[in-house]
């Protein structure tokens, strides 16, 4: 039984509108910007850096859902008081802060895989830890499936961050980090909003979403455009 009221999420869901208003304004100045591209700067349909872009914009979305609702999902799922969901609330986000600086650490840096096989590894992960966090109702279920999105996520960050660094030339390197950045943002702003929006709807559905767009960019990854 929801312990949330629907109106429980509106300072969450206004203070992400306003957010999401000005990252889109600042992001739409960008990219306005950008139409008369000077030597050494880079336009965002750029083929070589626009599926970075694509699958970059959609894990920073689905990492910002993660982080606001996972302690409203808890709560909800499981009846908990509101001290028993600030604590194990931590524990699963310990539990998948853990598994992604391990495998990171220990996975990532020894396989030296180039970015495109770590994306093509790290989001089939972080998309079967949404699949189960749609119908999750245990808390070791819950648990397991958030260290889960964590393992995706630390094949799946280098892989983004370091593939368009890596097919552009020197003196595009500044403009590339203009772009991610600015995509990363506008995600991270966009992803709360709409998240708050779609659990209003039903508890599940920002998983529902945010596996549909996991499963998205991986197509993405897999595409011919994507340079391994």
């Amino acid at each position: 039984m929801r312990q949330v009221t629907r109106w429980g999420h509106c300072p969450v869901l206004i203070a992400s509108v306003f957010g999401a208003s000005f990252g889109l304004l600042g992001f739409a100045v960008a990219v306005v910007a950008e139409t008369d591209i000077p030597p050494g700067r880079l336009s965002p349909f750029d083929r070589r850096l626009r599926p970075f872009l694509v699958i970059g914009f959609v894990l920073f979305s689905i990492l910002s859902i993660q982080g606001v609702l996972l302690g409203f999902v808890l709560q909800d799922r499981l009846g908990l008081s509101a001290e028993a969901t600030a604590h194990r609330s931590g524990v699963a986000f310990l539990a998948s802060g853990l598994v992604s600086l391990a495998a990171q650490v220990f996975l990532v840096r020894r396989l030296a895989w180039s970015p495109a096989w770590l994306l093509r590894c790290g989001l089939p992960l972080s998309l079967a830890g949404f699949v189960v966090l749609v119908f999750a109702g245990n808390f070791l279920v819950i648990v397991l499936a958030a260290a889960l999105v964590g393992l995706g996520y630390a094949f799946a960050i280098p892989g983004c961050s370091a593939g368009p660094t890596l097919l552009m030339k020197d003196h595009e390197q500044g403009s590339v980090a203009g772009l991610t950045s600015a995509f990363n943002g506008v995600a991270a702003i966009v992803g709360p909003t709409a998240a708050t929006a779609l659990y209003e709807v039903s508890a599940p559905v920002p998983y529902a979403v945010g596996a549909v767009l996991l499963a998205a960019a991986l197509v993405v990854a897999w595409g011919k455009r994507m340079a391994t």
